[in-house]
């Protein structure tokens, strides 16, 4: 994670890089007060996100919804695919 500060406001740039240097996600923080440790790095968001929809997927599984299962197993398989270029698999 980098942090660039703009001198002529208050304003602070918040950037994850990946190994290549490319980025891969900002934020701009109009205060830079703000406490920011809930800012995850791209890859832990990919975890978090996956975990997240599994809970999801379970539940509808467990309702019966199969609308709803079918809808989070598609959000899965390209979370998934996102995981796999990420090469975190």
């Amino acid at each position: 994670m980098v942090s660039i500060r703009l001198p002529q406001c208050n304003h602070v740039v918040l950037g994850n890089l990946d190994a290549s240097m490319n980025p891969r996600c900002t934020q701009l923080l109009n205060d830079p007060r703000i406490n920011v440790e809930y800012l995850k790095s791209g890859m832990d968001n990919l975890l978090l996100r996956e975990k997240d929809l599994l809970d999801q997927h379970a539940a509808a599984i467990d309702l019966k919804d199969q609308a709803r299962t079918e809808e989070t197993w598609q959000d899965l398989k390209r979370l998934r695919q996102e995981i796999k270029l990420a090469g975190l698999d």
